[in-house]
């Protein structure tokens, strides 16, 4: 026999409540089966009280042996109770005596021999081991219900045929020897099996909170009771003349199918009341999850339920469920596409190995986009699935911060080495520049001439490039130069021709009139080559057929306007909002850094000027620059070629590149000078200390200890009268305060007419 409380489970606090109270139900059942047992073998048969045997006479009595079946499944069932070891062992003894008592009173009813006429009837002894049957099967709760369940029909049966025609019904074999007593025993067993399973069986129905479980226990005591009565009283009406046997059962028959009808009717109104509910609610949770900026995608077994942002992000494809397994993800390092094992649903199916990860995804109109995907699992009740969530959420832009902050850090360290690489790129160009011209002093030939001029003016190039590397990721404040934005935009479109596929047609449209604007060349051939490149990268990219690139500049205004057109596939209006955004790039996986066009509308920032995009898909772009025009161009002084002359002067090099100190000596050495050469301060203190010098001319950032500013406070200190000039290929050292002994500071690559020119300011002469 089930103990009362066996293999519970967790309840709600209402259901709970009455599956405590049906706990004590069954534990009193079992407690008055056992006392009305007793007292039948102890007042009926030990005391000879025949009213306790048969409750009324001339009905079968419950036999000796019946009684103590019925006490010992009930003391199993109260003994299982119990968690002690012993208490379980003497439940099963119970259940083993019980069962072999059902054997023996089933034998003797087979072969009909009994005292006095009473016996165990078949109906007793099958009820006895449905009973002993189902306290077996306690830990398997559905199978117990079910014996009980049979054993309950068993018993509503005899009831029913006591209350009908009792003559009729012991005349049946099964229940021949069935008494009022036994088949009152009976129920309080089944009864106490199905109370004490209650969480785990079919009462659990009637425990629950819903409303059916409310109309259940309304009416199923009707259900019972309203048929028994009603054959009672087709009974009684017979017996009065009332009706025929015939008519009687044919009313019944229609009372039944009428009743029928009504479950059938109500059972209907029922489950569409439950499935009306169960769309509202559907209808209520997606307006609600249509409020959400997160796409959410909800799996219940086959059912899918997906708010608005999931259906726009699955636009294209035939649900969300599709979109997940259909759609191009990417890895969002290397942009490499997912793998089976990768893609969303093998990754974050409910027992799979992550709760969340990122994903890139291109959208129609070729955004790519930064998906966070996170599951969850919502566990429910036994008889329903569990819910697997999917939230999918754009997390672009706290990705491309990511990304940016990373750069950044790059680029900063980048522009902290960028100085010392600077330094030694303007060592090395200072010691072409120097040699191109002495070589140019000394050779008079017009053939060599012109190509020690080209060596000068990529030394001139190479000096920029430098310059820029020191300001990189620094805003530089020093006033642009003046200059001819057609003559700078030449050499740019002669580099970009060679850079452009043959199967493009390039045109470019440059004026013959100078166009002046206050921005440095550098910056207007970077910008222009950068428009040019993007425009290429466009058409090649999108292959698109009799491709085109125009750049044209003219004169609009007070305003001088570069202009790069092609017939590519243009930009979305997403991608044209963002496009001048540092770092936003759609060809991030073919190497874009996203600088290009910030780049360019720093330079137009800086000179005053607009940069302006347009483009519209399949339109192609037109990208232009607008820059206030100047008054003038400042010329490039022409050299005279006369040699200068420095005969007579001292001069103390102070160098650490040995190739430029020997050169910068040997170039002034040409020009009359005597000059003596040392590579440390305290070598050239030393020197100082030795002799007298007419000027001293030192690196700033030179090895050591002591940097040029710090020689040449001590050189004053040991001639008071030493004019110094100071060399240096860091830009942010040519204003510094910090020195204390005034001087020229020149910028490395330094050209000889510069230094002879910085030699006289200092000398005055």
């Amino acid at each position: 026999m089930s103990a009362p409380g066996a293999g519970s489970r967790s309840l709600p606090a209402p259901a709970e409540r009455r599956a405590q109270k049906l706990d004590l139900v069954a534990g009193l059942s079992l407690l008055f089966a056992l006392g009305l047992s007793l007292l039948v073998l102890i007042a009926g048969w030990g005391l000879g009280v025949d009213a306790f045997r048969r409750i009324v006479p001339g009905l079968p009595a419950m036999v000796p042996g019946t009684a103590l079946g019925v006490a010992l499944l009930a003391t199993a069932g109260l003994l299982a109770a119990w968690p002690r070891r012993e208490a379980r062992l003497g439940a099963g003894l119970c259940g083993v005596l019980a069962v072999l008592l059902c054997l023996s009173g089933l034998a003797s009813a087979l072969a009909d021999t009994a005292p006095d006429g009473d016996l165990m009837s078949m109906a007793t002894s099958l009820g006895l081991l449905l009973a002993a049957a189902g306290d077996l099967a306690r830990q398997r709760p559905k199978l117990a219900a079910g014996i009980a369940t049979a054993g309950l029909l068993l018993v509503l049966l005899a009831l029913e045929g006591y209350l009908l025609n009792v003559q009729t019904f012991l005349s049946l074999r099964l229940f021949t020897g069935l008494s009022l007593m036994t088949t009152a025993c009976l129920f309080l067993l089944f009864l106490a099996q199905l109370l004490a399973g209650a969480r785990r069986n079919w009462i659990a129905v009637l425990l629950a909170e819903g409303r059916g479980s409310r109309m259940a226990r309304r009416i199923l005591g009707l259900a019972v009771v309203v048929p028994m009565l009603l054959a009672w009283l087709g009974l009684i009406a017979t017996e009065a003349g009332l009706v025929d046997p015939d008519m009687r059962l044919g009313s019944l028959a229609i009372l039944l199918a009428l009743v029928a009808t009504l479950v059938v009717l109500r059972s209907a109104q029922v489950q569409n009341a439950e499935q009306d509910l169960e769309q509202e609610t559907t209808t209520r949770l997606r307006q609600v999850l249509n409020g959400l900026d997160t796409a959410v995608i909800v799996f219940e077994g086959p059912r899918l339920l997906a708010n608005q942002r999931a259906a726009e992000l699955a636009a294209g494809h035939a649900d969300a469920r599709a979109w997940l397994e259909e759609a191009a993800f990417h890895n969002l390092r290397d942009r490499a596409p997912l793998t089976a094992a990768e893609r969303p649903l093998a990754r974050l199916r409910p027992a799979g190995p992550d709760p969340v990860m990122f994903l890139g995804w291109m959208d129609r109109e070729g955004n790519e986009h930064a998906l966070q995907i996170r599951s969850e699992l919502v566990a429910r009740d036994a008889e329903r699935e569990p819910l697997h969530i999917l939230s999918v959420s754009d997390a672009t832009e706290g990705w491309v911060l990511r990304e940016n902050l990373a750069r950044s850090e790059r680029l900063d360290a980048i522009a902290q080495m960028s100085g010392g690489v600077a330094h030694e790129i303007g060592n090395i160009l200072g010691v072409i520049r120097l040699s191109a011209d002495t070589g140019a002093l000394k050779g008079p030939d017009p053939a060599l001439r012109h190509h020690l001029d080209t060596i000068r003016r990529a030394c001139e190039r190479g000096a920029d490039l430098t310059g820029r590397l020191l300001t990189l990721s620094r805003d530089s404040g020093a006033a642009a130069a003046i200059t001819d934005m057609g003559r700078a935009l030449s050499d740019t479109v002669s580099l970009a021709s060679h850079a452009i596929p043959a199967a493009i047609r390039f045109e470019a449209q440059l004026p013959g009139a100078p166009m002046p604007v206050a921005c440095s060349e550098a910056d207007l051939q970077t910008a222009a080559l950068n428009l040019l490149l993007n425009a290429r990268n466009a058409l090649e990219e999108a292959a698109t057929p009799s491709g085109a690139i125009t750049l044209s500049l003219r004169a609009e205004g007070a305003e001088a306007v570069l202009e790069v057109r092609d017939n590519g596939p243009g930009m979305s209006a997403s991608v044209l909002d963002h496009a001048r955004d540092p770092f936003f790039t759609t060809r991030r996986d073919k190497g874009g850094t996203g600088l290009g066009l910030a780049m360019i509308a720093g330079v137009a920032e800086r000179c005053a000027g607009r940069f302006e995009l347009e483009s519209q898909p399949g339109q192609g772009t037109l990208a232009r620059l607008r820059l206030p025009l100047q008054s003038r161009v400042v010329e490039a002084a022409e050299e005279t070629g006369e040699v200068p002359d420095l005969g007579g002067l001292s001069v103390l090099i102070v160098e650490d590149d040995p190739q430029l100190m020997s050169l910068l000596s040997d170039s002034l050495k040409f020009l009359g000078a005597d000059t003596r050469t040392r590579d440390r301060a305290d070598a050239a203190l030393e020197a100082l200390k030795a002799g007298h010098y007419d000027l001293l001319i030192t690196d700033i950032g030179l090895k050591g200890d002591m940097d040029g500013f710090a020689l040449a406070e001590a050189a004053r200190a040991i001639d008071m009268q030493i004019p110094v000039l100071y060399m240096t290929a860091y830009a942010d050292l040519l204003a510094a305060e910090k020195r204390s002994v005034p001087g020229l500071i020149l910028r490395k690559p330094v050209s000889l007419s510069t230094i002879v020119n910085g030699v006289r300011l200092t000398l005055h002469r």
